[in-house]
Protein backbone atom coordinates (compact mmCIF):
# COMPACT_ATOMS: atom_id res chain seq x y z
CA UNK A 1 0.00 0.00 0.00
CA UNK A 2 2.76 2.45 1.02
CA UNK A 3 4.69 1.47 -2.12
CA UNK A 4 1.42 2.49 -4.44
CA UNK A 5 1.14 5.75 -2.38
CA UNK A 6 4.54 6.61 -3.00
CA UNK A 7 4.25 5.72 -6.80
CA UNK A 8 1.10 7.83 -6.69
CA UNK A 9 2.88 10.92 -5.10
CA UNK A 10 5.72 10.29 -7.71
CA UNK A 11 3.47 10.53 -10.38
CA UNK A 12 2.00 14.02 -9.30
CA UNK A 13 5.25 15.30 -9.15
CA UNK A 14 5.74 14.65 -12.22
CA UNK A 15 2.73 16.02 -13.68
CA UNK A 16 3.46 19.12 -11.70
CA UNK A 17 6.48 19.85 -14.27
CA UNK A 18 3.88 20.19 -16.84
CA UNK A 19 1.10 22.37 -14.48
CA UNK A 20 0.42 25.88 -16.58
CA UNK A 21 0.99 28.69 -14.86
CA UNK A 22 -1.35 31.40 -14.74
CA UNK A 23 -0.64 34.88 -14.68
CA UNK A 24 -2.03 38.06 -14.41
CA UNK A 25 -4.29 39.24 -17.40
CA UNK A 26 -1.73 42.48 -19.41
CA UNK A 27 -3.60 45.19 -21.24
CA UNK A 28 -3.14 46.16 -24.22
CA UNK A 29 -0.43 48.77 -25.34
CA UNK A 30 -1.52 52.09 -26.43
CA UNK A 31 -0.85 55.68 -26.10
CA UNK A 32 -2.72 58.75 -24.30
CA UNK A 33 -2.60 62.07 -24.71
CA UNK A 34 -1.55 64.51 -21.52
CA UNK A 35 -3.78 67.21 -20.59
CA UNK A 36 -2.87 70.73 -20.78
CA UNK A 37 -4.18 72.16 -17.86
CA UNK A 38 -1.02 74.86 -17.55
CA UNK A 39 -2.46 76.92 -20.68
CA UNK A 40 -6.00 76.69 -20.13
CA UNK A 41 -9.13 76.36 -18.00
CA UNK A 42 -12.20 75.35 -18.97
CA UNK A 43 -15.40 76.82 -16.81
CA UNK A 44 -17.97 74.06 -15.87
CA UNK A 45 -20.90 75.38 -17.39
CA UNK A 46 -18.91 76.54 -20.44
CA UNK A 47 -21.63 75.34 -22.86
CA UNK A 48 -24.25 76.95 -21.31
CA UNK A 49 -22.73 79.89 -19.27
CA UNK A 50 -23.86 82.74 -22.19
CA UNK A 51 -26.83 84.40 -20.81
CA UNK A 52 -27.82 86.49 -23.56
CA UNK A 53 -27.02 87.13 -26.99
CA UNK A 54 -27.36 90.58 -29.68
CA UNK A 55 -27.13 90.60 -32.89
CA UNK A 56 -27.18 86.36 -33.97
CA UNK A 57 -29.20 83.87 -32.97
CA UNK A 58 -27.19 80.96 -30.59
CA UNK A 59 -27.31 77.33 -29.96
CA UNK A 60 -25.53 75.03 -27.13
CA UNK A 61 -22.62 74.21 -27.89
CA UNK A 62 -21.67 70.10 -27.44
CA UNK A 63 -18.94 68.68 -24.94
CA UNK A 64 -16.81 67.17 -28.16
CA UNK A 65 -17.03 71.34 -29.24
CA UNK A 66 -16.61 72.60 -25.81
CA UNK A 67 -13.47 70.56 -25.66
CA UNK A 68 -12.10 71.20 -29.07
CA UNK A 69 -12.44 75.07 -28.29
CA UNK A 70 -10.32 74.68 -25.30
CA UNK A 71 -7.54 72.69 -27.14
CA UNK A 72 -7.37 75.22 -29.35
CA UNK A 73 -7.55 78.47 -26.89
CA UNK A 74 -4.38 76.23 -25.28
CA UNK A 75 -2.25 77.09 -29.15
CA UNK A 76 -3.21 80.65 -28.90
CA UNK A 77 -2.82 81.90 -25.04
CA UNK A 78 0.39 84.02 -24.66
CA UNK A 79 3.11 83.08 -23.10
CA UNK A 80 3.07 83.71 -18.89
CA UNK A 81 -0.55 83.57 -19.01
CA UNK A 82 -3.72 81.31 -19.17
CA UNK A 83 -6.67 81.13 -20.85
CA UNK A 84 -10.40 80.46 -18.80
CA UNK A 85 -12.37 79.67 -21.20
CA UNK A 86 -16.28 81.39 -19.99
CA UNK A 87 -17.88 79.94 -22.88
CA UNK A 88 -18.70 78.44 -25.92
CA UNK A 89 -21.12 79.41 -28.09
CA UNK A 90 -22.33 78.45 -31.50
CA UNK A 91 -23.88 81.55 -34.16
CA UNK A 92 -25.52 81.76 -36.24
CA UNK A 93 -28.35 84.08 -38.77
CA UNK A 94 -27.30 87.37 -37.97
CA UNK A 95 -29.50 90.57 -37.67
CA UNK A 96 -26.96 93.83 -37.14
CA UNK A 97 -25.19 93.50 -40.38
CA UNK A 98 -23.07 96.44 -41.80
CA UNK A 99 -21.05 96.03 -44.97
CA UNK A 100 -20.97 92.15 -44.56
CA UNK A 101 -19.65 92.33 -41.21
CA UNK A 102 -21.80 91.32 -38.00
CA UNK A 103 -21.66 93.37 -34.78
CA UNK A 104 -22.51 90.82 -31.83
CA UNK A 105 -23.08 90.85 -28.19
CA UNK A 106 -22.99 88.23 -25.43
CA UNK A 107 -23.77 88.09 -21.83
CA UNK A 108 -21.53 86.09 -19.82
CA UNK A 109 -22.13 86.61 -15.42
CA UNK A 110 -18.46 85.38 -14.69
CA UNK A 111 -16.63 87.78 -17.16
CA UNK A 112 -16.65 91.62 -15.47
CA UNK A 113 -16.11 95.05 -16.78
CA UNK A 114 -12.16 95.47 -17.71
CA UNK A 115 -11.29 92.10 -17.77
CA UNK A 116 -8.94 91.02 -20.97
CA UNK A 117 -10.99 89.24 -23.46
CA UNK A 118 -10.51 87.77 -26.58
CA UNK A 119 -12.37 85.24 -28.85
CA UNK A 120 -11.56 82.69 -30.52
CA UNK A 121 -13.15 81.57 -33.86
CA UNK A 122 -13.64 78.19 -35.02
CA UNK A 123 -14.17 77.87 -38.24
CA UNK A 124 -16.53 74.81 -39.55
CA UNK A 125 -13.33 73.33 -41.35
CA UNK A 126 -11.75 73.37 -38.10
CA UNK A 127 -9.25 76.57 -38.78
CA UNK A 128 -9.26 79.16 -36.08
CA UNK A 129 -8.93 82.78 -35.51
CA UNK A 130 -8.08 85.10 -32.34
CA UNK A 131 -10.19 88.12 -31.82
CA UNK A 132 -8.59 90.29 -29.81
CA UNK A 133 -11.17 93.42 -30.86
CA UNK A 134 -13.59 92.86 -28.10
CA UNK A 135 -15.20 95.38 -25.80
CA UNK A 136 -16.13 94.80 -22.31
CA UNK A 137 -19.27 97.17 -21.13
CA UNK A 138 -19.44 98.52 -17.44
CA UNK A 139 -22.27 95.94 -17.84
CA UNK A 140 -19.76 92.74 -18.60
CA UNK A 141 -21.53 92.58 -22.15
CA UNK A 142 -18.96 91.27 -24.39
CA UNK A 143 -18.89 92.66 -28.02
CA UNK A 144 -17.09 91.69 -31.05
CA UNK A 145 -17.62 91.68 -34.45
CA UNK A 146 -17.42 88.87 -37.02
CA UNK A 147 -17.93 88.21 -41.11
CA UNK A 148 -19.11 84.82 -40.60
CA UNK A 149 -20.66 83.09 -38.12
CA UNK A 150 -19.87 79.16 -36.31
CA UNK A 151 -18.66 78.13 -32.94
CA UNK A 152 -16.58 81.21 -30.50
CA UNK A 153 -14.72 80.99 -27.63
CA UNK A 154 -15.00 83.37 -24.64
CA UNK A 155 -12.01 83.72 -23.44
CA UNK A 156 -10.38 84.93 -20.12
CA UNK A 157 -6.62 85.99 -20.65
CA UNK A 158 -4.88 85.93 -17.13
CA UNK A 159 -1.73 86.11 -15.65
CA UNK A 160 -0.34 82.77 -14.79
CA UNK A 161 0.04 83.57 -11.06
CA UNK A 162 -3.98 84.65 -10.83
CA UNK A 163 -5.45 82.32 -12.85
CA UNK A 164 -7.39 80.92 -10.46
CA UNK A 165 -8.20 84.12 -8.85
CA UNK A 166 -11.62 84.49 -10.02
CA UNK A 167 -14.11 82.55 -7.64
CA UNK A 168 -16.34 82.28 -10.98
CA UNK A 169 -14.40 79.76 -12.39
CA UNK A 170 -14.85 75.99 -12.19
CA UNK A 171 -12.05 74.64 -13.60
CA UNK A 172 -11.44 70.93 -14.22
CA UNK A 173 -15.08 69.60 -15.86
CA UNK A 174 -13.50 69.21 -19.25
CA UNK A 175 -9.87 68.89 -18.57
CA UNK A 176 -10.08 65.26 -19.40
CA UNK A 177 -10.84 66.12 -23.05
CA UNK A 178 -7.66 68.62 -22.87
CA UNK A 179 -4.79 67.60 -25.07
CA UNK A 180 -1.35 69.39 -25.85
CA UNK A 181 1.09 69.68 -28.48
CA UNK A 182 3.64 67.32 -27.16
CA UNK A 183 4.30 64.02 -28.24
CA UNK A 184 2.07 61.33 -26.10
CA UNK A 185 2.78 59.66 -23.67
CA UNK A 186 3.40 55.78 -24.05
CA UNK A 187 1.51 53.23 -21.77
CA UNK A 188 3.03 50.52 -21.01
CA UNK A 189 1.54 47.14 -19.71
CA UNK A 190 2.34 45.67 -16.55
CA UNK A 191 4.84 42.44 -16.43
CA UNK A 192 2.70 39.56 -15.76
CA UNK A 193 5.39 37.95 -12.94
CA UNK A 194 2.27 38.27 -10.28
CA UNK A 195 1.68 34.38 -11.64
CA UNK A 196 1.11 32.08 -8.80
CA UNK A 197 3.62 29.42 -8.40
CA UNK A 198 1.57 26.10 -8.65
CA UNK A 199 4.67 23.90 -9.50
CA UNK A 200 6.79 24.56 -7.03
CA UNK A 201 4.54 24.38 -4.14
CA UNK A 202 3.07 21.14 -5.79
CA UNK A 203 6.90 19.22 -5.51
CA UNK A 204 7.19 20.20 -2.50
CA UNK A 205 4.19 18.55 -1.45
CA UNK A 206 5.11 15.39 -3.29
CA UNK A 207 8.52 14.80 -2.48
CA UNK A 208 7.77 15.47 1.40
CA UNK A 209 5.29 12.51 1.73
CA UNK A 210 7.69 10.68 -0.60
CA UNK A 211 10.55 11.41 2.68
CA UNK A 212 8.05 10.15 5.08
CA UNK A 213 6.60 7.46 3.68
CA UNK A 214 9.81 6.17 3.16
CA UNK A 215 11.34 6.17 6.74
CA UNK A 216 8.00 4.80 7.18
CA UNK A 217 9.04 1.97 5.43
CA UNK A 218 12.46 1.78 6.87
CA UNK A 219 11.60 1.96 10.46
CA UNK A 220 8.80 -1.07 9.89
Amino acid sequence: MKKKFISVLTALMVLSMSTTVFGANSPSTGTTDPVNTEKVEVAADAATAVTAVEGATATTATEAEVADAANKVAAVVEDGYKGNVAAVIKLDTPTNVTDGVATVSVTVPSIKAGASIFVLHIHDDGTYEKITDVTVGADGKITFKVANFSTFAIVEQVAVTTASADPGYQPGTYDKYLTSNTDAAEVTSPKTADAFAFMPILAVICLAGVVVCTRRVKFN
